[in-house]
């Protein structure tokens, strides 16, 4: 129910099934990675997340009514109009008959005409990816894990950024699906503000602590999405919303189209830190509920190089997003029940794990996919990297 799309697109999609009636209570989520840009109709919209729950709850805005329009070329087919961050350097050039600056990614309209030029040529390069994996069970994983550097889809205005998802298939009614997103960037100068959005169909609502929740409806029956930024801290940033007719406003020129379909309008939501900062990054958790339903409880907890967050039966550890572990690693499990482990963004290799209860054993990384899974209660765990002779190999469960 996942599929990575390889290293020329450079995306993901995972899912929780496949059911197709409209009252489904499926989810589907894609997330675009680095890749190659060839220009044409290709949009502006490398790290872009979709998510589809009782319709489309995080996704693209804009139609495609005329191509090369002022409407396509400053909206539609630029970031923008996608679920993205923006990085805004208000001396970057316009190019391809474009008049406004969204911040986004390199709008292109250079096609390539050999094969080695798309290679040796870095205009048409968005980035890579960096690690990409689904598990335990290939036909119905548990996580869906996808990392990405985004650094070359943007201008120079852009040092460093990379970008973390992780999709759960919880396998439950009531929150069938859940998401992390981790992003980190690092302008060439802390006077670029730096704009974390999604955008939806529906107008959010947004709590006094800062969760916004969004909202879909599809076949008569509905759901929400929960949307809880841990990083930065509701004190610490600002958030603008922009919806209705002023959906196509991109910092100070407007672009509207006259249709009935909701992509025309929706609602963009922006967050950015309150304080400028050359680095910042964005944690954040997606929680996708059926209608009268609650999200599940989350708890975080912060380390140097990555974070922890149980929730539900999982107890994620995931790494920061630019780099991989490659040191010790010390947590617990906690007992009430069984947990399943989902270690992301670690180094490739063997990796020894042992537990205050059970024997060691010996787990190979494999390169480019850098994750680790097992299950266990109630005990500390200890993660070294290298192999232990007293250990045993295979799986820890």
């Amino acid at each position: 129910m996942t599929k990575d799309f390889g290293p020329v697109l450079g995306s993901m999609i995972a899912r929780t099934g496949w059911g197709e009636d409209k009252t489904s209570s499926d989810v589907v989520a894609e997330i675009k990675g680095g890749g190659f840009h060839f220009g044409n109709h290709q949009h502006a919209d490398a790290g872009a997340l979709q998510i589809y729950h009782h319709g489309i709850q995080v996704g693209d805005l804009g139609l495609y009514l005329s191509y090369g329009s002022p409407y396509d070329f400053n909206f539609n087919k630029r970031s923008v109009a996608h679920s993205m961050l923006l990085v805004r350097d208000p001396n970057e050039p316009l190019l391809f008959r474009t008049k406004s600056n969204d911040g986004g990614t390199r709008f292109s309209q250079r096609f390539p005409r050999t094969v080695r030029e798309v290679l040796t040529d870095s205009w048409f390069r968005t980035g890579y990816v960096r690690s990409s994996d689904f598990g335990p069970d290939s036909k119905k994983p548990v996580f869906s894990y996808f990392n990405t550097d985004l650094t070359a889809a943007y201008t120079s205005k852009v040092e460093a950024y990379s970008r973390s998802f992780l999709f759960l298939n919880t396998g439950k009614k009531d929150v069938p699906a859940i998401i992390l997103l981790w992003d980190q960037v690092k302008s060439a100068k802390k006077s670029f503000a730096k704009f974390w959005q999604i955008n939806t169909l529906y107008n959010p609502e947004v709590a006094d602590s800062g969760k916004i929740r969004l909202y879909g409806i599809a076949g008569g029956k509905s759901g929400n999405t929960e949307v809880n930024m841990l990083k930065p801290a509701w004190n610490e940033r600002k958030m603008e919303i922009k919806g209705g007719d002023s959906v196509g406003y991109v910092f100070g020129d407007l672009y509207s189209v006259k249709s009935p379909w909701p992509e025309a309008r929706g609602y963009r939501i922006m967050i950015s830190h309150a304080d400028e900062m050359k680095q910042t990054e964005f944690l954040t958790v997606f929680q996708m509920v059926e209608e009268g339903q609650k999200p599940y409880p989350l708890n975080y907890e912060e380390r140097k190089d990555f974070i922890r967050l149980i929730t539900d039966n999982k107890v994620i550890i995931m790494a920061r997003p630019e780099s991989l572990l490659h040191e010790k690693i010390v947590f617990s499990l906690p007992g009430e029940k069984l947990y399943e482990v989902i270690i992301t963004g670690i180094k490739e290799g063997f990796w020894n794990i042992s537990g205050s209860k059970r024997k060691g054993f010996n787990y190979w990384v494999q390169k480019d996919k850098n994750t680790i899974y097992f299950t266990g209660k109630d005990e500390e765990i200890v993660l070294n990297p290298g192999r232990d002779y007293e250990s045993d190999e295979g799986s820890y469960d």
